[in-house]
């Protein structure tokens, strides 16, 4: 038994010290912002306009974003800065998805705050698609997004991140009561 925890020790020493170690590159707190002008997070996306709202006096359309956000912070702890190269959105159980090319910095040492495309109105103002695509967005009910993150260090090493934002895809009514 001793000589194999004696084996065993130098592997347990190893696995701690490099678990405990902060990541190279690292993103988090996944925040979808679709409601225009406005900070608010949600977690709903609009994919329908309602245009006149019907219970208003003053023929207004409902408040819909024509560009919906995902917020993500990002943390660098390489000694070179890099680069986000290239995101990929997948929605799950729909065979969606799009690749977009970008050339976002991230300084070494710092933290930052990125606002990625996600949703873009169509071209009649009245629904959204999916960025960098021609997917029409409609009632998907909920889903567990993925987003695909390619970056770059300044010495070429590349790095793969893989996370997931829950967002719910329905026709809100925002428009304001009387």
């Amino acid at each position: 038994m001793r000589s194999i925890l004696r084996i065993l020790a130098p592997f347990a020493i190893i696995f701690a010290s490099s678990a405990a170690a902060a990541p190279l590159l690292s993103f988090s707190d996944l925040k979808l912002y679709d409601v225009e002008a406005s900070e608010q997070q949600s977690f709903a996306l609009d994919t329908a306009a309602i245009k006149p709202c019907p219970n208003s006096d003053s023929l207004a359309d409902e408040p819909f974003r024509e560009l919906s956000l995902v917020r993500l912070n990002a943390r660098s702890n390489l000694s070179t800065d890099a680069y986000i190269e290239k995101i990929r959105w997948i929605i799950p159980g729909i065979g969606a998805s799009s690749q977009i090319q970008l050339h976002y910095l991230m300084p070494s040492k710092i933290g930052s705050v990125f606002e990625l495309p996600f949703a873009i109105s169509n071209s009649t103002d009245t629904g959204k698609i999916l960025f960098g695509s021609n997917l029409d967005l409609t009632s998907f009910g909920f889903k567990n997004v993925k987003l695909i993150i390619r970056s770059r260090d300044g010495s070429g090493n590349r790095f793969i991140h893989r996370l997931r934002i829950g967002i719910h895809f329905a026709p809100i009514d925002r428009c304001l009561p009387n």
